[in-house]
């Protein structure tokens, strides 16, 4: 007989009898691993999740771990967010008000070194450096920002 070189066409040769092939005995004896239904492994993993929640819980309120907030720097979405664009409209408004509604928006005190101007204009911003830099080119003005 010729050599055979496939391992797993010499398992059957070898175990191959006439008439006594039981293809599920065959599979359990060389399967490693058995068939687990979907419904224990959902099971298992619930059973896990709840006593991995327990164990957290039980944690926190004996004291074992600390809190996540505690020592930790609360921060008021009003201390980190921008000012929400607005829009502004002049309509032949005197520059020291322009000023002071601009300055109200962002929380800053706004001067220039000429008040006896007007402002027609109508705009969208939510950038401050941009808008006194628009307003500083149309009404030739300085104008001076002062952090509150």
């Amino acid at each position: 007989m010729k050599e055979i070189k496939d391992k797993s066409l010499k398992f059957v040769l070898r175990h191959y009898q006439t008439g006594k092939f039981d293809t599920r005995q065959a599979i359990r004896r060389v399967s490693p691993a058995k068939v687990i239904p979907l419904w224990c492994k959902v099971g298992a993993a619930a059973s896990f999740t709840i006593l991995l929640l327990a164990g957290a819980y039980a944690a926190y309120t004996t004291g074992l771990l600390p809190h996540p907030t505690d020592g930790a720097k609360v921060v008021q979405p009003s201390t980190i967010t921008a000012p929400q664009p607005r829009h502004f409209h002049f309509d032949n408004t005197p520059l020291p008000e322009v000023l002071k509604v601009l300055g109200k928006h962002y929380h800053v005190k706004l001067t220039a070194d000429d008040t006896s101007k007007h402002l027609t204009a109508d705009f969208d911003s939510d950038n401050l450096e941009q808008t006194i830099e628009m307003i500083e080119h149309v009404l030739d003005v300085k104008i001076t920002i002062t952090r509150k």
